[in-house]
């Protein structure tokens, strides 16, 4: 079996309009999460037994959409100025966002584990322990797809691609 690369003068072609598209349509399309943190954090009650419950809200919602977005800039700047190590270095970069939320989730559930219901929530508006379980939860489940991204783009930044005929044959 064959692997091909994508080439990096392609990739480095397409990255900046991209860049330019995802730049555009992210906070278009993920406004949401951001602002959804902020009014759960915003319902945090001041007798909650940690003070940093509230923080890892606000954190939580806007740091990893606003690192994602800052490393695609850096790595379509990194296109246009045509150096193909410092663009593969861009793409390698883009795994630390990535990080950054297997970080903030380890916090997440050490932070939440330490709030209760009966100190920490307000009544009505956003039950902020419940959003944050449900996307710890969630970033729990898909947390190994994330290792395993995080290790694909640090040891092939342009990625690899298997033409049809390269696809392994089973006999039955």
């Amino acid at each position: 079996m064959q692997v091909h690369r994508t080439e990096t003068a392609v990739l480095m072609q397409e990255t900046p309009k991209k860049t330019a598209m995802t730049v555009l349509l992210t906070p278009l399309l993920c406004f949401w999460i951001p602002l959804l943190f902020f009014m759960a954090a915003g319902n945090v009650s001041s007798t909650c037994e940690t003070g940093t419950f509230k923080l890892w809200l606000q954190l939580y919602g806007i740091v990893p959409i606003t690192l994602s977005l800052a490393f695609m800039i850096l790595t379509g700047i990194l296109a246009k100025l045509g150096n193909p190590d410092m663009f593969k270095s861009g793409l390698q970069f883009q795994a630390l966002p990535q990080i950054v939320s297997l970080c903030l989730l380890v916090w997440g559930w050490v932070t939440y584990s330490k709030t209760s219901d009966e100190k920490c929530v307000k009544e009505g508006g956003i039950n902020p322990r419940l959003l944050a379980l449900v996307w710890l939860i969630l970033g729990s489940i898909f947390s190994p797809c994330v290792l395993c991204a995080i290790m694909s783009q640090i040891a092939a930044p342009t990625g690899v691609e298997y033409g049809q005929e390269d696809q392994p044959v089973l006999d039955s």
